[in-house]
């Protein structure tokens, strides 16, 4: 059975991203409130989606089944401390912040430990996300397929040990950034070569996809073959900048 009512702690840009995801899949966004200390933040959100419900305290959220913490790390824990004797014992805490562990929202909670975490991902916005959730052992079946089910109206949702989720992160969530901007440039070279908008837009679509599917398929061995590689002189410096950055990334999220 559905959530009748889902809260979420923070207004920014993930909420944005999951709440139109939801939007394109005529999800109730009436079921849905919002809390965040910026008035403009939730100004956003309602011009956005005029049907989410917007609240004014943060006490207030805990009147939701599932609470959404959509906030950066940082703040996490006064916030929980100013929830913590409110909690309904049936309500879920869902934390999409990396780093701060279950165990840790336990701790702050005083025991409270229905509590699961999840990294979202920016293509969940057009309903194709990979949004990995861990969950605690005192939520039961039937509620970790209601977890499930709400994120797979976005994308893939698997289910993955905790210790695993900030490598997803770093490999799924952030993923896109490690690209967009190469693929921007693409784009712009593709309209100064005198190609029309719309057809650098199909080759993108269906060049992009393809790539991968090959990469998958047969690795390195399949780049090998490709006789002209204008990058090529560049490739070992890019990778030792890829290695470093989110090595450090990694590391940061895990320490």
């Amino acid at each position: 059975m559905p959530f009748k009512n889902i809260g979420f702690i923070g207004a920014g840009r993930i909420v944005k991203i999951i709440l139109e995801g939801l939007k394109n899949k005529n999800f109730n966004l009436e079921s849905i409130s919002t809390y965040d200390c910026s008035k403009e933040a939730l100004d956003s959100i309602l011009k956005a989606f005029p049907t989410v419900r917007i609240i004014n305290t943060v006490e207030e959220v805990c009147n939701s089944e599932l609470i959404i913490l959509a906030i950066h790390p940082p703040v996490i824990m006064e916030t929980l401390e100013k929830i913590k004797p409110l909690l309904w014992e049936k309500t879920i805490i869902l934390s999409l912040a990396p780093k701060i562990t279950i165990s840790q929202i336990k701790g702050k909670l005083g025991g409270f430990g229905r509590i699961a975490r999840c990294n979202p991902n920016l293509t969940s916005i057009v309903n194709k996300g990979y949004n990995p959730v861990c969950l605690s052992d005192e939520i039961g079946e039937s509620e970790r397929e209601e977890v499930v089910s709400l994120f797979n109206n976005i994308g893939k949702t698997p289910v993955v040990k905790e210790e695993t989720l900030e490598a997803y992160a770093v490999i799924s969530a952030m993923l896109p950034t490690y690209f967009w901007f190469m693929w921007d440039e693409l784009f712009k070279l593709g309209l100064n070569f005198g190609l029309k908008e719309d057809k650098v837009r199909e080759v993108l679509k269906e060049v992009i996809p393809a790539s991968m599917d090959v990469y998958l398929k047969y690795g390195m061995d399949a780049y090998n073959l490709i006789p002209a590689r204008p990058l090529k002189d560049d490739e070992e410096e890019i990778r030792n900048i890829l290695r470093k950055k989110l090595v450090e990334v990694f590391l940061k999220l895990k320490n």
